[in-house]
């Protein structure tokens, strides 16, 4: 759900999906849309074009890689505003979009973890990555309330090396 100037909204996120020719030039499956599920009405957008991607510091990161994950929204209660969405991308990179903003253009989405530049794995070039295609699991940390975000990434064709 999302908050509207008088009642709230069921949203879908839908990411910009695979591109099986894997065309950079063309930005084909780099775009994430959030949508109202009772209209279809875009809501926001999340490109390379719109000014609103950014890494966790505010500054500016590109979007590299089509999104090939499944999104994970977060309520800290059932049937709630929704304040935070993951995605991940063929990258090995998991996004954060936050919506806690009440105006949809004050959204962004914002690079949360880079698997290779953040984590024991290392890529020397954009062949190694390896995609992440499941949805995050969300909960929250019952010691001190956190959200925690647990994600995997691999290809299926190759599950035993994943």
């Amino acid at each position: 759900h999302i908050e509207g100037d008088v009642a709230t909204s069921a949203i879908a996120v839908l990411p910009g999906g695979d591109d099986p020719q894997d065309n950079a030039a063309k930005k084909a499956g780099r775009v994430v849309y959030i949508v109202r599920l009772d209209t279809g009405e875009k809501v926001a957008e999340f490109s390379d074009d719109t000014g609103n991607v950014q890494n966790l510091s505010g500054g500016s990161v590109s979007l590299d890689y089509h999104f090939t994950g499944s999104p994970a929204i977060y309520s800290n209660v059932p049937g709630v505003v929704s304040t935070r969405a993951f995605v991940g991308d063929a990258g090995g990179r998991l996004w954060r979009i936050d919506m806690r903003p009440t105006d949809p253009e004050d959204w962004k989405m914002e690079l949360f973890f880079d698997t290779y530049e953040d984590g024991p794995l290392k890529a020397e070039t954009a062949m190694d990555r390896q995609p992440i295609l499941g949805a995050p699991a969300l909960a929250l940390n019952a010691s001190n309330g956190h959200l925690a975000v647990v994600f995997g990434n691999g290809g299926i064709d190759h599950i035993r090396t994943a």
